[in-house]
């Protein structure tokens, strides 16, 4: 299987000690440093676009949700749940 192709650049300062302590953890998970921050970087990144998705629902609306969540599957929804599923996630 081939590597991924990059594509853009990122580039960043940092102080040489916070360099060194990104080097050290690489290590011990045998990653370079690229791979290591870039995975650091994205993983952070999905957590907070994760924590903005807050749904704030009253009485009726939550109601109405579960409603909707404890109906019976039928071909439709079958269709429009694959349909929900197949869709890429903003951060994807």
């Amino acid at each position: 299987m081939k590597p991924e192709t990059k594509e853009v650049r990122i580039t960043i300062r940092a102080k040489a000690s916070q360099r060194d302590l990104i080097d050290m953890a690489a290590n011990l998970v045998s990653k370079s440093r690229t791979d290591f921050m870039l995975e650091a970087a994205c993983r952070e990144a999905q957590d907070i676009l994760l924590d903005q998705r807050l749904f704030i629902l009253d009485n009726e609306q939550f109601d109405g949700l579960l409603a909707e969540l404890d109906a019976p599957i039928t071909a439709e929804r079958h269709a429009r749940i694959n349909d929900l599923m197949s869709r890429k996630s903003p951060w994807e």
